[in-house]
């Protein structure tokens, strides 16, 4: 049967893939839907088709699972909310498992999965993006089609970031977008916030009368203005201080850190605190070296346990933080500044930690990994696909010993993972 876009057809999902969509099959044409889950039937209508397969929207679902909570959200970052939280968990966990045996081959037992009960309000950072109006509107990005909405109410917020954004929404300023991007705001567990407005240039229509606003807001401690380089990033490596520090501290009992504007930490603290936990029963003294250390978050968690903790970063700021940090915390420490892959063959130590960012770890990191074994290998990955590809290198000097997934952003389909590796060695 010719299909165009925009026909409507009835499908049954026989699955719900890594990216939320029902996977159907339409006579032997293989059909993406955004939102629908496994085992349920709709009529949908056509958006786009390929040679082996085709997406398509729900216009009305037929038979509904009891798995479904909602429809789906129009944004881009609620793009698993119409899923309950207990079958986000199952979701994930199979997933995982589906990815791992794919591509690995891997059939091994997998791990309870590392969640929280809190699913809402848990977003300790988030972004918002300046839309293309004269007056100040801020807003994110709907999945379909891909373009930025006025948002006001965001569920994923902290309440103390909900409240300020309320606030700006509030304000009549006029700004120049085409300068202007982008807030950032971060908040404790104090309820207080940094906020960023991130920028092109060091100044911009507006910005003096935005910043005598934001100072009445009593949750803000710090407010910084970023400039940004490109449009392939958020933040820059260039900030200057409009009030108050360029600071928020979190203090997490056995975890005190203090950030800037520019450093990273995870946004859902229980579940970070949690999987912390676990990574410490890993720790049993010799010297631990943490590539990709950022602030110092899991060094200085495990740090009381090991021998030794060596960090390895390349961001400045996060150096500095972790110099900072490196107070308020008992153990033995050191911080390298540098990229792991040239510093790690002149280190010497029992486990290794990392925690990369979503491209995974450098192709030349992999062979010395290979070549200069640990007894154990921590691996915290935020990419799937990267993951796996890491791990098909790393298996011929590692096995996997344990497989946790990690339920770090709950109403959406970004997935968390960590991995325990052992040396083949040392079996």
């Amino acid at each position: 049967m010719q299909l165009n876009i925009g026909d409507t057809i009835e499908v049954t999902a026989h699955e719900t893939d890594m990216f939320g969509q029902g996977v159907a099959k339409y006579h032997d044409l293989v059909v993406f839907v955004k939102g629908l889950i496994k085992d349920e039937k709709a009529l949908v209508t056509i958006r786009a088709l390929k040679k082996h397969f085709a997406e398509a929207t729900i216009k009305k679902i037929l038979i509904q699972t009891s798995t479904r909570r909602t429809l789906p959200s129009r944004l881009g970052s609620l793009d698993l909310y119409h899923l309950r939280d207990e079958d986000q968990n199952n979701w994930q966990t199979q997933i995982t498992a589906n990815h791992f045996s794919r591509k690995l081959g891997y059939n091994g037992p997998i791990e309870p999965i590392i969640s929280s009960q809190l699913t809402l309000n848990y977003r300790n950072k988030v972004v918002y993006h300046v839309l293309p109006k004269p007056l100040l509107t801020l807003g994110m990005y709907e999945a379909e089609p891909i373009q930025l909405t006025e948002v006001h109410t965001f569920i994923l917020n902290s309440h103390a970031i909900q409240r300020c954004v309320a606030k700006l929404q509030q304000q009549t300023v006029e700004i120049d977008p085409e300068i202007f991007k982008h807030v950032v705001l971060r908040s404790n567990e104090k309820e207080q916030v940094l906020m960023t407005l991130v920028a092109t240039q060091k100044t911009f229509t507006g910005l003096d009368l935005l910043v005598e606003k934001i100072k009445t807001f009593k949750e803000v401690v710090g407010l910084t203005l970023n400039i940004k380089p490109n449009e392939k990033t958020i933040l820059g490596n260039e900030s200057y201080l409009l009030f108050g520090k360029n600071e928020i501290q979190f203090d997490f009992g056995r975890l005190k850190l203090k950030l800037s504007d520019q450093s990273f930490m995870q946004v859902n603290r229980d579940v970070m605190l949690k999987t912390y936990d676990y990574i410490r029963k890993e720790i049993q003294g010799g010297i631990v070296i943490d590539c990709y250390s950022g602030i110092g978050s899991i060094g200085f968690y495990i740090g009381d346990l090991a021998k030794k903790v060596i960090m390895i970063e390349n961001n400045q700021a996060n150096i500095e933080a972790a110099h900072e940090n490196k107070k308020y915390h008992q153990g033995h420490y050191e911080i390298i500044k540098g990229n792991a892959e040239k510093i790690l063959p002149n280190l010497t130590g029992d486990i290794l930690v990392v925690d990369p960012p979503r491209a995974g770890l450098h192709d030349s990191l992999l062979q010395v990994l290979n070549q200069k074994t640990f007894k154990k290998l921590i691996y915290l990955s935020c990419e799937l696909s990267t993951l796996t590809r890491d791990l098909k290198v790393l298996q011929e000097a590692y096995d996997i010993e344990k497989l946790v997934p990690v339920r770090m952003f709950p109403q959406t389909t970004s997935i968390e993972t960590l991995v325990i590796l052992k040396n083949k060695n040392n079996q």
